[in-house]
């Protein structure tokens, strides 16, 4: 599903006739999700039969962003592009390919690198952007590496790009809250929503500097070598005394670090 909702935007500034016809987005996204389980099935990739997803949830996230006047002004420079680098940061060389969701430019000019979640928000705190491995890898292979447009994956270019903000973009805030009511915020406010609001921002934005592009290869090598290592860290430690419930990032650790 995660996917299909991406071809789908990118469908959608192919056509711009989505972003005001809402109702035609069912048919898009079914569509997109069909040709995706048969291109694994192609593949030998195993899929379920009978899976009956609800659409519905979905198409309400994609009717949302449609809406949204940034995403409609938007200009798109790469949609699910290929990527591929290299880094030899101390004495192994490791390889990276992927593709990155989506590069825009937005009206004020600024450059925009978004991954595309459809998933539940987490992992959006300043601290946790300023840390993530996905973004830093995005960021750098437009910095340093080599993107193809091409389904095929050939013609790769090395675009040289420094991004101004590097983003994750949760779909789900777009999901209308179905009745009024009461919720506790990230900070332990109570706060009071209604039917038919947005449940979040939906864009959590970060950056890279040219200083932290460099070292890029460093941050990444270091997590590569521990994987080699079998070492998965982080692991609760002396910061925390007894135990903790981090999920990715350890703020103890990053605090103890800084100072």
């Amino acid at each position: 599903m995660g996917k299909a909702i991406k071809a789908t935007i990118s469908q959608i500034y192919q056509e711009e006739r989505y972003f005001h016809q809402g109702e035609k987005l069912k048919d898009l996204l079914i569509s997109k999700y069909e040709d995706i389980c048969q291109s694994l099935l192609a593949e030998g990739i195993q899929v379920k039969e009978a899976i009956h997803l609800p659409f519905a949830p979905y198409i309400e996230m994609l009717k949302g962003y449609t809406q949204k006047k940034e995403n409609r002004e938007a200009k798109i420079i790469y949609s699910m592009a290929n990527f591929k680098f290299s880094v030899k940061p101390f004495t192994a060389t490791y390889h990276f390919a992927g593709s990155i969701d989506q590069l825009r430019q937005n009206k004020d000019g600024s450059l925009e690198l978004i991954a595309f979640k459809s998933g539940r928000r987490r992992g959006h705190r300043l601290y946790e952007l300023f840390l993530n491995y996905e973004l830093s890898i995005y960021a750098y292979a437009l910095f340093q590496g080599e993107l193809s447009t091409d389904e095929a994956g050939y013609d790769w270019h090395k675009p040289e790009i420094i991004a101004d903000y590097l983003s994750l973009y949760f779909l789900q805030d777009h999901y209308p809250y179905r009745r009024n009511g009461k919720k506790r915020d990230e900070g332990g406010n109570l706060i009071a929503f209604r039917s038919g609001e947005e449940r979040g921002g939906a864009i959590y934005r970060t950056t890279r500097s040219f200083e932290r592009l460099k070292y890029i290869p460093q941050e990444i090598g270091r997590i590569c070598a521990a994987i080699k290592r079998n070492d998965f860290f982080r692991m609760p430690n002396f910061l925390c005394q007894n135990s903790c419930s981090y999920r990715n990032y350890c703020q103890a650790g990053i605090t103890f670090s800084i100072k």
